[in-house]
């Protein structure tokens, strides 16, 4: 178990809030598997050429996929900005992360 999943049972068992920087760190963790999904799917993308162009092309869907959640609010770049926010002391944009 790490260090995170531990802070955050123990938050849990004595009915308190969660720490801002432990949802920050969830947040972070988040926005770089996205991102790195996306990362790895484009170089496979890339590699495959022209077959991985056609929408018949299951990598087709698959790199459309990850573009896509990468514009999803919990995992796009701009959480990033949030996660700096807390980690400087600084009140977060994002409401939920301020708890």
């Amino acid at each position: 178990m790490t260090v995170l999943e531990t802070q955050l049972l123990d938050a849990a068992r004595n009915i308190g809030p969660v720490l801002r920087e432990a949802g920050a760190d969830l947040l972070l963790a988040g926005v770089h598997a996205a991102d790195s999904a996306w990362h790895v799917v484009d170089v496979i993308h890339r590699l495959a050429g022209t077959s991985g162009i056609y929408t018949r092309s299951r990598l087709e869907r698959l790199l459309r996929d990850a573009l896509t959640v990468r514009h999803h609010g919990f995992v796009s770049e701009s959480k990033y900005e949030t996660v700096g926010q807390v980690y400087v002391g600084a009140p977060p944009e994002f409401v939920l992360v301020a708890f």
